[in-house]
């Protein structure tokens, strides 16, 4: 059975067995602006999704400092420990690795820190582009010659490029030494690789991710 019910607008919807088809008249055009907001909805979801999401941050205070890339950062009752990222600092038994140190307690220890968050090492260590008053002690590390780019983690785009560069030109920390000693390779010593064979240093950025 076909009837018209009245929509209150001097149009009918046309009811057949039960189930209402699409409204007639001006009702064709309320479809096409539902299908249209629809697609702006969307496009809006869209957009949202392809932004960048926020790296999560950890906030407390810097209570320890173990190397010149590694300290105890505790927020609230938590305590991590935390692995500046994309920076790697001399071994506190290789030649200035205390010196390496000394400079990180002075950027950051008993002061107020925030983590940029960007993943674990596999030593279970917080990897992060770490702010200690106000300064970011990855970069400053480097800039004061006290820490390598890690050149098999850092983004080829990195601004840390450019500090060493700057550390290596003015000869700071332990660039004034002129034999210094990459971290990876002080940790991977170089091999006999066979009898009358010569020596060879490692390729840059052998160490586990971490070290």
């Amino acid at each position: 059975m076909v009837s018209a019910l009245p929509d209150g607008r001097g149009m009918g919807l046309v009811r057949h067995e039960g189930s209402l088809r699409v409204p007639t008249g001006n009702g064709s055009m309320s479809v096409r602006i539902v299908r249209r907001t629809f697609a702006v909805m969307l496009v809006a979801a869209g957009l949202l999704l392809a932004r960048p999401v926020p790296a999560a941050e950890l906030s407390g205070f810097v209570t320890d400092v173990q190397d010149g890339d590694s300290l105890t950062l505790v927020s609230g009752k938590a305590t991590y420990r935390v692995r500046l990222s994309g920076i790697d600092a001399p071994e506190l038994k290789q030649p200035r690795g205390m010196e390496s140190r000394a400079s990180l307690v002075a950027l950051c220890r008993a002061r107020p820190a925030t983590a940029e968050m960007e993943g674990k090492d596999r030593y279970g260590r917080v990897l992060a582009t770490l702010t200690c008053a106000g300064v970011d002690a990855n970069a400053e590390q480097v800039r004061q010659g006290w820490a390598w780019v890690y050149t098999r983690y850092a983004p080829k785009d990195s601004p840390l490029y450019g500090f060493e560069g700057e550390a290596r030109r003015a000869r700071r920390g332990l660039w004034a030494d002129a034999d210094t000693v990459s971290p990876w390779e002080w940790r991977n010593p170089p091999r006999a690789s066979g009898p009358g064979r010569s020596l060879s240093s490692p390729p840059a950025g052998t160490a586990a991710p971490g070290r």
